[in-house]
């Protein structure tokens, strides 16, 4: 089975925070909220949209603290862009269509 999970525009930054937390094993606040080009705030709510989703972000307070992703999450097989994903779901409708159109010739 193919299964394909396309992300809401404004999700965005949590598929790219999911990606960001597989690189390392730790990351600061700072450090992630800087690659992200996001604000600390959207980081929080982005990282809350993540464990809504199950996936086990665990955060440790203080100077030495951070973000990191626990083991045993489920991660996505497939991490795609905005562009990627909107490839790869017109060439499924193609497919799709060729195959319907196949068909009704046979009958």
């Amino acid at each position: 089975m193919f299964a394909l999970i396309i992300f809401r525009s404004g999700n965005w930054s949590s598929l790219r925070l999911l990606s960001l937390l597989q690189t390392r094993p730790r990351w600061t606040g700072a450090e992630l909220a800087e690659r992200l080009e996001v604000t600390q705030r959207t980081l929080r709510r982005d990282i809350e949209r993540l464990r809504a989703l199950d996936y086990p972000v665990s955060a440790v307070r203080g100077a030495t603290g951070g973000y990191r992703l626990g083991s045993g999450g489920t991660l996505p097989p497939l991490l795609l862009d905005e562009d990627e994903a909107v490839a790869v779901a017109v060439s499924l409708r193609t497919c799709i269509q060729a195959l319907v159109q196949r068909f009704q010739e046979a009958l």
